[in-house]
């Protein structure tokens, strides 16, 4: 009874270091989809053509932090579709994604789309994966929509929005291409299990993303993916 306790606090106090560490040496940058499907489409395209038909259609919606004033919203939209097949057992799909964003106050919103296209080549009982991703970026927000602390009016005692707001916020909108590169390898460890890995490397172009006339390059993401698949019966 007296050992469980110091187990666990022990344990909470190595998660929580590790997590303190993890924090300061990664970031996020790029919106993304917790939803562990759509999550493989958005982010590492080489191993998103296992289904048994020509094409693919799949979509998904998000909203969340419903409890503020403006929702946080979240769309995509894509098609996957066989091309086909070299003479040298090369096989090549692509892909188009349609993504969108918004948020906030200020309608923070992104609109992506995406061109991609893949090859896989099978190598005795391994299959590897090799895609590329370009995608065209336009991002842009709303100034009109929000305040700031130079327009906080003591005479009405709020926000005047005819006061100046101290910004230089002439460039509301920004476009950008950005190219990334999708790797996978899928393994057949016997008739019940097979497993798939892949790794994706995004914005290798380091576009610049900044509504001020300044250098704000993106940083090239790295991502990392693993799925077991087991099967329990012949279908």
């Amino acid at each position: 009874m007296t050992i469980k306790p110091k187990i666990a606090t022990k344990f909470k106090v190595c998660f929580l270091g590790l997590f303190s560490l993890l924090s300061n040496l990664s970031y996020s940058q790029d919106v993304h989809f917790s939803q562990s499907v759509v999550s493989i489409q958005q982010r590492n395209f080489a191993i998103s053509n296992f289904y048994g038909s020509e094409f693919q259609v799949y979509s998904a919606y998000r909203e969340q932090w419903g409890a503020i004033s403006t929702p946080f919203q979240s769309s995509i939209l894509g098609v996957n579709a066989k091309v086909s097949e070299l003479s040298n057992g090369i096989k090549l799909f692509s892909g188009i994604q349609y993504f969108n964003d918004e948020s906030g106050d200020g309608k923070l919103s992104i609109n992506q789309f995406s061109l991609n296209v893949a090859a896989a080549y099978e190598l005795e009982d391994n299959l590897f994966l090799i895609g590329i991703s370009n995608g065209f970026n336009l991002k842009q927000f709303n100034a009109n929509q929000l305040t700031f602390p130079e327009q906080y009016d003591r005479s009405i005692g709020g926000f005047n929005e005819k006061l100046g707001n101290g910004e230089n916020l002439n460039n509301q909108k920004l476009s950008y291409w950005t190219l990334g590169l999708n790797l996978g390898w899928k393994k057949e460890i016997n008739k019940k299990w097979t497993i798939i890995t892949g790794l994706s490397l995004d914005h290798l172009n380091q576009p610049n993303e900044s509504f001020y006339n300044q250098a704000e390059s993106l940083g090239i993401g790295l991502g990392i993916q693993g799925i077991a698949e087991y099967q329990l019966k012949k279908k």
